[in-house]
């Protein structure tokens, strides 16, 4: 997470410079960061959407991995994977030179 402001490290208050925080410890951090992220989701302007919409390709991101599936009780897709047919190279669909190429007629 990545938070850009025009304050000198950390404060309580951002308008109060008296509320400088001049050390935090690894679990203050994420305190920190986790009331951010709670403040910042409910935010109804452009920024709240933002960052709505970012949580959700995360967790969309996340839930398409496989490794993800058994965490909510996703046995997988149902449909079978199917192999998928070799598309042919760009080589492979160019006409020899003075030829159609295949599947164009000139009837």
């Amino acid at each position: 997470l990545v938070v850009v402001s025009d304050t000198h490290g950390i404060r309580r208050d951002p308008k109060d410079p008296e509320t400088f925080i001049p050390s935090l410890t690894e679990a203050e951090i994420q305190q920190a960061v986790a009331d951010y992220l709670k403040d910042l989701l409910p935010r109804r302007d452009v920024i709240g959407d933002a960052a709505r919409g970012l949580r959700d390709l995360v967790v969309l991101g996340y839930y398409a991995l496989p490794m993800a599936w058994g965490s909510i009780g996703f046995t997988g897709p149902l449909v079978p994977d199917m192999p998928r047919p070799r598309r042919p190279t760009y080589a492979q669909l160019v006409a020899p030179a003075g030829r159609l190429p295949n599947g164009m007629r000139t009837e």
